[in-house]
């Protein structure tokens, strides 16, 4: 028998930094708007010997290690599990920042915890934007706070629009905003009649103004 489960995405609308926890993590505040269904897992348990674990994708390349293996690792740790065949019908970019991967593994560990009774996977054990996924299946937060809002609220915020552009390529974040904030501080320059110029020290130093 095999189980046929939707996964979802998001969007962050906002991000801040408020603080850094003794942990060594920062404290973020962000607004993330939910994309409901927008990759599925076929997951089909496997009862025959020697049968190992099998992640297959179609559609978008998946580099590294699959964060599906992360969550059949943690859970086999915990409870006896039979080895599962797992077809990721993948549309979402690896590193395009949507959390198609933290869907994906939301929605394993769901489905890990609704057909072993009294395990439990929490979003937090897997990865940073897990628990927001988490909470969205389960109709409640788990481990980290989170307030539900109006499907309406974040649109509104932004003149009904949202804009998303496709590179191509995995960018880091440290580059993304570096362009934002250039092209942020060019715009604001060249309406009061100044020239900005940025000039790259090396690649792991970052930009200075000249």
């Amino acid at each position: 028998m095999s189980f046929f489960i939707r996964s979802n995405a998001k969007i962050n609308i906002s991000l801040r930094v408020v603080g850094k926890r003794t942990d060594g993590y920062h404290e973020l505040r962000s607004l993330f708007f939910l994309l409901s269904s927008m990759e599925s897992l076929t997951i089909t348990p496997q009862y025959d010997h020697n049968v190992n674990d099998l992640v297959e994708v179609s559609g978008e390349k998946v580099p590294g290690r699959n964060i599906l293996e992360d969550v059949i690792a943690l859970a086999r740790a915990r409870a006896d599990l039979p080895a599962l065949r797992i077809r990721l019908e993948k549309s979402i970019p690896p590193g395009s920042g949507l959390g198609g991967g933290s869907g994906n593994a939301a929605a394993l560990a769901y489905w890990i915890n609704c057909i072993r009774g009294g395990l439990t996977i929490k979003g937090e054990e897997i990865g940073s934007d897990v628990p927001f996924f988490s909470a969205v299946l389960h109709g409640r937060s788990s481990g980290e706070e989170a307030k539900r809002y109006s499907p309406f609220f974040p649109l509104l915020l932004h003149q009904r629009f949202l804009w998303l552009f496709r590179s191509g390529r995995c960018l880091p974040g440290k580059r993304i905003l570096f362009s934002i904030l250039y092209a942020a501080v060019s715009t604001l320059c060249r309406k009061k009649g100044r020239n900005l110029r940025w000039i790259p020290l090396s690649p792991s130093s970052g930009m200075r103004r000249m």
